[in-house]
């Protein structure tokens, strides 16, 4: 009986989840009328709240990131917002953002609001060499590590998980 009680549970978290991040205001006309008494909705929605005000600033700060990237280049910007390996050195290639937006925040990995996984799909142009990055829709995995300051999370690029 616990079995059948706890994946109900899994199925209404998630549901909750994808309500909210895909900006519903009320997550609670979702949910089933035999979710178990023990598990609160305000705990719930509370935490899927977490979840997606956390996606909603990282989407914010990538942006910010870009517009960083084409403004002032890629060496201030990566010391900016990136993690210490992924920043630029003097004798990297320069390149040059000309257009850049983010086109989907998907989430990935939940650790806490302070460290998640999200996939990412990001519109970029270049003017000359486009490096690995490729001009048009480029797909990444992005890690938010929480940190103090202004810019709420370093963040860290990879192409798989």
């Amino acid at each position: 009986m616990a079995l059948r009680r706890a994946f109900p549970t899994r199925l209404l978290c998630f549901g909750v989840a994808m309500v909210l991040v895909a900006g519903c205001s009320s997550p609670t006309t979702s949910l089933p009328s035999r979710a178990p008494s023990t598990t609160p909705s305000a705990a719930i929605s509370t935490a899927d709240a977490d979840h997606a005000a956390a996606y909603a600033r990282v989407q914010s700060e990538l942006t910010d990131f870009l517009a960083v990237w084409k403004s002032k280049g890629y060496a201030e910007a990566s010391k900016a917002y990136l993690v210490p390996g992924e920043q630029a050195s003097p004798s990297d290639v320069v390149l040059v953002l000309a257009s850049g937006r983010v086109v989907a925040v998907r989430p990935d990995q939940w650790t806490s609001p302070d460290l998640f996984v999200v996939y990412v799909d990001l519109d970029l142009t270049f003017s000359g060499d486009a490096g690995a990055w490729g001009t048009g829709v480029n797909s990444r995995f992005v890690t938010a590590t929480a940190r103090t300051g202004t810019i709420p999370y370093v963040l860290e690029f990879a192409t798989g998980p």
